[in-house]
């Protein structure tokens, strides 16, 4: 177990862990991730782990388009395992009103390269037999959404496997026995809850 860090994050979920892995990775700072469960053990195997691509803002489309990539090329990347399926998904309109919304939405995916098309109510229903069409007004596809397993994500990212907190410098502290955790976080004192074996210049809290 490590003795010191520069930087702790706590909490394994998908953000704290992938926070972990990506500052361990840039190889500047010494990385501890704190837990007291078993990593992605707690909200990440229970999120749907869907990666919806058209949003609202540009902004956010640029961001899930990156993030899409990324878990693209996960198990590339890493040499850890991620099941992901492009799915693809349907959007429908039961409302005039809703109708212009969806032909907004394929102006706007197209603007961002997205893979989005208006379906008639024919091919959505074979795309997806369960879909009733009865008062459909309008239907598109958005061919880039997917969906993957968030746990396994958490699980990579949090050292296990060939990328390992040694490899990374990141100390995986799973079994400190929460020692790290008090009922109520200090936010203006954040090393008061630090365990006794680290000792850090920042801390990072991946819990609200």
């Amino acid at each position: 177990m490590a003795e010191s860090a520069d930087v702790i994050v706590i909490g394994s979920g998908g953000l704290g862990a992938a926070t972990a892995y990506h500052l361990a990775k840039r190889g500047t700072h010494r990385v501890a991730l704190l837990e007291r469960h078993e990593i992605g053990s707690q909200t990440s195997p229970r999120a749907a782990g869907m990666v919806i691509c058209l949003r609202k803002s540009d902004l956010m489309i640029n961001l899930i388009t990156m993030a899409a990539s990324k878990i693209r090329r996960f198990s590339g990347d890493t040499g850890q395992p991620l099941d992901w399926v492009q799915s693809g998904s349907l959007k429908v309109a039961r409302r005039p009103e809703d109708a212009e919304v969806i032909q907004e939405d394929i102006l706007c995916g197209r603007r961002h390269g997205l893979d989005v098309e208006e379906l008639s109510l024919d091919a959505a229903h074979r795309l997806n037999p369960f879909l009733e069409t009865t008062g459909v007004v309008a239907v598109m596809r958005i061919g880039d959404d997917m969906y993957f397993n968030p746990a396994q994500l958490a699980v990579a990212f949090g050292g296990h496997g060939p990328i390992s907190a040694t490899i990374l410098g990141a100390a995986d502290a799973r079994d400190c026995g929460g020692v790290a955790y008090g009922t109520s976080w200090d936010t203006a004192s954040p090393r008061r809850y630090a365990p006794a074996w680290c000792s850090s210049r920042a801390c990072i809290s991946s819990r609200r």
